[in-house]
């Protein structure tokens, strides 16, 4: 573990990692505090929702995943204590969140990021969860804060926080990256007493990893990092880029060295002769890791990873009609040689969400029950190390996607959302097991060469909502939203049909904020 190498970067400069968000909240805590020497703040949100998904086959023995109706709640509370102008501690924590009725799933639960085997909120992973603590110090020469946080950049493909509720339009955000991290802000050309002077931010900090994808101290697994970045903030431009230098050793003893960069920009213009406004913004991500997780026959001593993620999204509002035109676009690598000793896969952070269906409910179970399959010790003896990588947990990996949403709100609260999405595999959709079984050639989980469509398939969404504000302190959101998902060419079966069928969700919401 290179930890002093970590250390020295981290000193010499570091990022925001909750990123333009800390930095609102830091202001608006402030400004409550003028005329106060202590203030205190308890905002939360409370969630409930009911789910029916419909039943398909997992594998062309037909298993099926079984999860048709569940009920779950997220009770999310943030309270800050703050000092004077300049000094805040502030915690988040879920409290019983997890599954309250509903279908027990069967196989693949290991490998599913949200499990649904057990109904006692007690017993659930991260069922009352502590996911920040920590103090923040607006110092003469820049902010200070040490502590358990939530770790965000861009729009989340790296590091996500799990908590971006306005980009989740059809569902709700969950996990997030929680770091014990001490973190250093400054505005090094500050003193040119300029507009650039003033937007240009250096910042960087060194993380002892709490929980993310990659990692879980409470399992064992021991990751540190350290992470820079240069930001240009502005109110009408954000553009940047963040750098994080990982060294972890898992309980297992495997290990994995990675370097992230990630460039992000967003630029918004008004157009006020028509109320309306416009927002462009880009993040591209590149991931560098070696890793000994994996062994193949090729690589006996780990394999490298190379891998490439970019979403580009773009926003019209028009404010006097309460229209909003969303038009999301993304990549996430894959990668069609798998006899090499490179890994080109890419995976945004699970907490990155689009869609209701394609890769939460359809990709994230095939994949969990292939992995399921391989480590049965009776079908297979020996599977190969780092097989339960092949789960997805719900992350987009290896797609390119068009996700257009239209939106409308009126005055009184009523909303209306409309939302399409277009997807395709950048590297063959193929199933380890089903390939394992035929040579090693790319085959998908039904059997058929997956060389002959990348196609995921068209998914549709729709949700309608009112919200109902409660003299300024509370908001009280219902509605329900409803998806179809039409698979495509990749999830063909030998004969030529569509196996899977026509897949609904149906998820009401009742959600209250305060």
């Amino acid at each position: 573990m290179r930890f002093w190498s970590l250390f020295s970067v981290c000193l010499v400069a570091c990022v925001v990692a909750p990123s333009a968000g800390a930095q609102d909240v830091k202001e608006t805590l402030i400004e409550r505090s003028k005329g106060c020497t202590v203030t205190v703040c308890i905002p939360g949100r409370y969630e409930l929702h009911y789910i029916r998904n419909t039943n398909f086959a997992l594998d062309a023995q037909g298993n099926e995943h079984d999860v048709i109706d569940l009920g779950v709640q997220r009770w999310r509370i943030k309270p800050r204590i703050t000092f004077g102008k300049t000094f805040f501690i502030e915690a988040e924590a879920d409290l019983l969140t997890g599954q309250l009725f509903g279908d027990l799933g069967a196989g693949g639960q290991d490998y599913l990021l949200e499990r649904t085997d057990r109904l006692d909120a007690f017993a659930q992973p991260n069922a009352t969860d502590l996911r920040a603590l920590y103090m923040s110090w607006t110092s003469p020469i820049g902010l200070i804060r040490i502590g358990q946080q939530t770790s965000q950049y861009g729009y989340g493909l790296v590091a996500n926080n799990g908590d971006d509720e306005d980009h989740s339009v059809f569902d709700s955000p969950r996990t997030g990256d929680l770091v014990e991290r001490a973190l250093f802000a400054t505005k090094p050309f500050k003193a040119l007493d300029n507009a650039f002077g003033d937007a240009f931010i250096l910042a960087g900090g060194f993380d002892v990893v709490f929980r993310d994808d990659n990692a879980n101290l409470i399992d064992g697994d021991f990751a540190m990092q350290g992470v820079v970045s240069i930001n240009y903030r502005t109110d009408d431009l954000t553009a940047g880029v963040y750098m994080a230098f990982r060294d972890q050793e898992d309980a297992d003893d495997d290990t994995l060295t990675a370097q992230a960069y990630d460039f992000f920009v967003k630029w918004s213009t008004a157009f006020d002769s028509i109320h309306a406004k416009l927002t462009l913004g880009a993040e591209v991500a590149l991931i560098s890791a070696h890793t000994t997780r994996v062994a193949l026959e090729q690589a006996p001593d780990g394999v490298d990873v190379l891998g490439l993620g970019a979403v580009f999204r773009s926003r019209l509002e028009l404010q006097d009609l309460g229209l909003e035109a969303r038009l999301e676009a993304g990549y996430a690598s894959g990668d069609n040689d798998r006899n090499d000793d490179t890994v080109r896969s890419f995976s945004f952070d699970p907490g990155y969400q689009v869609g209701m269906i394609l890769f939460r409910e359809v990709v994230a179970r095939i994949s969990a029950n292939s992995v399921d399959r391989i480590r049965d010790p009776s079908v297979s003896g020996s599977p190969p190390k780092g097989v339960e990588l092949v789960a997805t947990d719900g992350k987009v990996t290896n797609a390119i996607y068009v996700n257009p949403v239209l939106r409308w709100k009126a005055d009184f609260g009523l909303g209306i959302d409309l939302g399409a999405l277009v997807a395709w595999s950048d590297a063959d959709f193929t199933d380890p097991w089903v390939a394992a079984q035929n040579g090693g050639y790319n085959f998908n989980y039904l059997g058929i060469d997956a060389s002959d469509s990348r196609f995921l398939g068209t998914e549709l969404d729709a949700a309608i909502h009112h919200t109902i504000d409660v003299r300024g302190a509370v908001a009280v959101k219902v509605g329900v939203q409803a998806g179809v998902f039409l698979p495509g060419g990749a999830f063909e079966a030998p004969d030529g049909s569509a196996s899977l069928g026509t897949i609904a969700k149906i998820r009401t919401n009742l959600e209250v904020a305060w």
